[in-house]
């Protein structure tokens, strides 16, 4: 399972950001996402790096479980 910060790391690399520059334009201090792997930030740190990287909260935080047949299960409990 990914967690966020892999989340953050891998939708950085595909918009050609380091998580540094992240962490520059959301307004947050240096190596602070990668502390985020320990304890976890405030929805409002989550909320301006999605703003920065042009997604949903929902995008970072939203976890599937690893399986196809697991993932289809928990789609179809939530109604997707």
């Amino acid at each position: 399972m990914q967690g966020l910060t892999e989340k953050i790391k891998e939708k950085g690399a595909a918009k050609g950001m380091s998580v540094r520059k992240i962490e520059i334009e959301a307004g947050l201090s240096n190596g602070a996402i990668a502390r985020w792997s320990e304890k976890s930030p405030s929805i409002d740190k989550v909320y301006r790096v999605a703003r920065v990287l042009d997604c949903r909260v929902d995008d970072l935080i939203r976890f599937e479980p690893e399986g196809t047949a697991d993932a289809q299960y928990f789609r179809s409990v939530a109604g997707q």
